[in-house]
Formats: structure tokens, C-alpha cells, sequence
């Protein structure tokens, strides 16, 4: 099944939106963030990706597991 999500226009334009799913992996609360984010540049490895990010894209983070709804002890894992 396809489900289709399309965000208002005039909420969003101009504006980074990251789509997530939200789940649970052995009790550990995890956001799988699947569309919203570029590939880090010159990256050929996992640990070369999480360096750039922590370095350059700490923002993200902050915002995945800090807002209203973030718990201090969940995961931001991206997919790229």
C-alpha cells in the first residue's frame, strides 16, 4: 500500500521537513528519519557520515530529540 502525505503548502514552504517513523528496538525508543535530509558530502563510510554530522548537522538532532516530544534516552538514526 502506497499512502500518500502531502503537508500544506503554506505551512512549510521554504523549510526543511523530515519525515520519521517512530519505534522500538529491544524497549529502546528510536526516530528512523527516512526523507528530509542531504547525504554528508566526501562521506564513503558510516563513522565518516557521523562525524560530518555531529560536526555540521548537530541541529537535526537537537530537534528530534529535544522538542516537545523527544526523551532524553531515545535515537535519531537517519537512512540515507
Amino acid at each position: 500500500t502506497n499512502i500518500s502525505f502531502r503537508l500544506p503548502p503554506r505551512l512549510f514552504e521554504n523549510k526543511q521537513v523530515l519525515k520519521c517513523i517512530e519505534c522500538h528496538a529491544a524497549g529502546e525508543p528510536a526516530r528512523v528519519v527516512l526523507v528530509g535530509t542531504t547525504i554528508p558530502p566526501n562521506c564513503a563510510t558510516a563513522l565518516e557520515k557521523r562525524a560530518y554530522m555531529m560536526e555540521h548537522m548537530d541541529y537535526l538532532r537537537k530537534i528530534l530529540l529535544l522538542e516537545r516530544r523527544g526523551y532524553p534516552c531515545q535515537n535519531a538514526n537517519f537512512v540515507f
